[in-house]
Order: C-alpha cells, then sequence, then structure tokens
C-alpha cells in the first residue's frame, strides 16, 4: 500500500488534507471546515441563548410594568370613586345651606333663629328653657 496522492487545501475559512492509496481508496480525510461549522453552532447555540435571556427579561420587565400599572389604576378608580361621593355630599350640603340662607332672609324666621339659639329676647321678655325629654 503506496500513498499516491496527498491533496492538501488550506484556505482561511477551510482545511483538508487528503491521502489517497494506489486503488484510489481514501485512507485519510481531515476537514477542518466540520470543526468549523461545529464551532460555529456551539456559537450560535450561546447566540440563541443570549436571545432567549433578553427575550426574558423584556417579558418580565413588561410584567412587571403591567402589574404595577394594574395597581396604579385600581388606587386612582378608588381615589375617583371616594372623590365623587365626597362631591355628592358637597352638593346636598350646599343646597341645605342654600336653602338656610334663603329662610335667613325672612326677618320673622331671623327672630326666631336668634332667639331659640343664642336666647335673644324682646323688650320685657323672659325666656325659659325647657330641657327636651329624651
Amino acid at each position: 500500500m503506496y500513498i499516491i496522492d496527498v491533496n492538501l487545501v488550506y484556505t482561511k475559512e477551510t482545511f483538508s488534507l487528503r491521502s489517497v492509496d494506489n486503488k484510489g481508496s481514501i485512507l485519510y480525510n481531515y476537514n477542518r471546515s466540520h470543526c468549523m461549522k461545529k464551532k460555529k453552532s456551539n456559537y450560535s447555540k450561546f447566540r440563541i441563548f443570549l436571545l432567549f435571556l433578553l427575550c426574558v427579561g423584556l417579558f418580565i420587565t413588561l410584567a412587571v410594568s403591567f402589574i404595577n400599572g394594574s395597581y396604579k389604576i385600581r388606587a386612582k378608580e378608588k381615589e375617583e370613586e371616594e372623590l365623587i361621593n365626597r362631591l355628592a355630599s358637597l352638593k346636598e350640603e350646599e343646597e341645605r345651606l342654600d336653602g338656610e340662607i334663603s329662610r335667613l332672609q325672612d326677618p320673622e324666621y331671623l327672630a326666631r333663629y336668634a332667639r331659640e339659639k343664642y336666647f335673644y329676647s324682646k323688650d320685657n321678655e323672659l325666656i325659659i328653657r325647657i330641657p327636651e325629654d329624651e
């Protein structure tokens, strides 16, 4: 068995060494491009893993932002409901006070109110307060 042909091909991407015997059988075949592909596949797996981590990080960030926004929206809705209730009670109080103002424009009601509330009396009038029974 004699080695008839040895082919050596070298480029930046590939390196091939092939030896052939006198019958034309390939005794040895080494192709560096195959090893480079293996390295590239490891590199590709690493890139895919980094892309996966990036996507997971982005998903977690968006989920946290969504949950935080939901809590803020619920808090604002609750605050809005409380303010609507407060507005309704203030409108009722405004209506009551407007009615009180219109009644206080009447001189007879004003005199009676002053006598009851502040114990004012007319000339020669004696005020006796009787406590109300419970």
